[in-house]
């Protein structure tokens, strides 16, 4: 089923990959902007997001996410929320792959979350600067109880293991 997905991204985003190129080629002009359209919207979407998920490993999250298609994409943009409305910060940027039609897959390890659910959204940035949010997504967080090793003696000051 996971392929049948891909193969579908991949067959929309060339379609819409060959729609901007016919445009491109015959309603624009190089010396001053000419367009017959009174919209820039070619209704295809920077990339083909296919999954965006976190998990808790030992004391971090690891955030992933995978892309069918990627256009002009220039580099994604983690956000962390302890509560999904406000306080959102920024936890990492990643560069994109540009221009793909092949499955790409990412990886962003938060190594400061918060105990509780953590909310996190993606941001894709184009190389124009136009940005597109995905998510959010939560999970629940708690962190692992720090041990440490004490060494007990006895009233003659030998150590009892």
């Amino acid at each position: 089923m996971k392929y049948l997905l891909i193969a579908l991204a991949i067959f929309f985003s060339s379609e819409c990959y060959s729609q901007i190129n016919e445009r491109s080629r015959e309603n624009h002009t190089h010396h001053g902007h000419h367009d017959d359209d009174d919209d820039d919207d070619d209704g295809c979407l920077p990339i083909i997001l296919i999954d965006f998920k976190a998990i808790a490993i030992y004391n971090a999250i690891k955030i992933t996410w995978s892309t069918a298609s990627e256009t002009n994409n220039d580099y994604f943009t983690l956000f962390r929320s302890p509560n999904g409305f406000e306080y959102w910060e920024i936890v990492g940027k990643i560069s994109g792959a540009g221009n793909s039609n092949t499955l790409t897959t990412y990886s962003y390890v938060d190594i400061n979350p918060s105990n509780g659910i953590n909310y996190y959204v993606l941001n894709q940035t184009d190389y124009d600067g136009t940005r597109v949010q995905y998510g959010p997504i939560a999970i629940q967080f708690v962190r692992p109880l720090e041990y440490s090793i004490w060494h007990y003696y006895n009233f003659l000051g030998q150590e009892i293991k």
